[in-house]
């Protein structure tokens, strides 16, 4: 059963079914590394809130240690999600959460600050991966590639 609040699951992929073959090591590498820079920088920003309410000894920083990724390549795509599940008494509330007098949830205005700033990096320097790597024409004989017809269909690593 659900936990009842907001919790916060952010997807984004990018299109690769010009190359019709999961990522190799090599570029995986690439979409591990920005996964970790989005986070990092989630939880860079998600600092400084007011904790109104709540006893001196309660937890705190739980929803900014709450952000965490995975990543996932199939055939014709690569996606990276980003969750907060964190809870309080049992409930979701990351959601939820936005700056003092601001009318929008705070998730929304870093993702948008993500899209600006990391996703066309991370976009660039994938797709230039996948471009060195194109020159093999065989997936199993490119460095860090698939070892199997099958491997080369599908493939999915948590991270």
């Amino acid at each position: 059963m659900a936990k009842p609040g907001a919790s916060v699951k952010i997807t984004t992929t990018l299109d690769l079914s010009d190359i019709e073959r999961r990522l190799t090591d090599a570029e995986f590498k690439v979409l591990h590394k920005h996964r970790k820079g989005v986070v990092d920088f989630i939880k860079s920003k998600w600092i400084g809130w007011q904790y109104k309410g709540r006893p001196p000894g309660a937890p705190r920083l739980v929803s900014r240690d709450a952000w965490t990724s995975t990543v996932s390549s199939v055939e014709s795509k690569a996606a990276m999600i980003i969750t907060n599940e964190a809870t309080d008494r049992g409930k979701h509330y990351a959601g939820y959460v936005h700056r003092a007098g601001a009318v929008t949830e705070e998730w929304r205005v870093l993702w948008e600050q993500v899209k600006a700033h990391y996703l066309p990096l991370f976009q660039k320097e994938l797709l230039a991966e996948v471009q060195r790597t194109l020159v093999a024409k065989n997936p199993r004989r490119i460095p860090g590639g698939v070892s199997s017809r099958a491997d080369a269909r599908t493939t999915r690593r948590v991270i």
